[in-house]
């Protein structure tokens, strides 16, 4: 029901049920975690490809506002940034800002292992910046879907950038 809380599932317990209890409005996410050049990475994408979400996350039709995330040197980015045969479900984000290096996604970097994601949207601006050898996979919804993952009933309205392997869902 709070931006603390969101943050922490990632420290609490990856692979529990967790629910958003209301719609949150996130712009504190605009000056978290100085990046020592005078600017902020903003939010730390839940899941990493070490430490992936396998839960699942619920937003029984609410929506997350207002989510920065300024990681243009890291890859596995978006609110989940790696997520592992995890189901993410019925939740919009609106008005996102989100950078990243490779698997850059509104929602998901990466969803691999037969992860679903349904009845979710997003809106907003989406950059995977890649480097000279590499692609961006970077996506409105989704950077990058592997092994058997499934995006159901859902749908994105982002402006997208990126170099090589860019998508609008």
């Amino acid at each position: 029901s709070t931006l603390d809380e969101l943050k922490n599932i990632q420290l609490n317990d990856p692979d529990a049920y967790y629910y958003l209890e209301n719609d949150l409005v996130v712009t504190e996410t605009e000056t978290m975690n100085p990046d020592g050049i005078g600017g902020f990475k903003g939010f730390v994408p839940i899941g990493t490809e070490a430490d992936p979400f396998i839960g699942t996350f619920d937003g029984q039709g609410h929506t997350i506002s207002r989510l920065h995330i300024n990681r243009p040197d890291e890859d596995y980015v978006g609110l989940f940034g790696y997520v592992n045969g995890a189901v993410i479900k019925k939740v919009g984000i609106i008005g996102e800002n989100i950078t990243g290096k490779r698997y850059v996604g509104g929602l998901v970097g990466l969803a691999n292992n037969s992860s679903t994601i349904s009845n979710c949207f997003t809106r907003g601006n989406i950059n995977g910046v890649g480097d000279a050898d590499r692609n961006s996979d970077a996506g409105g919804l989704v950077g990058r879907i592997d092994n058997s993952s499934t995006v159901n009933y859902s749908h994105s309205a982002c402006n997208v950038s990126g170099i090589n392997i860019v998508g609008g869902l």
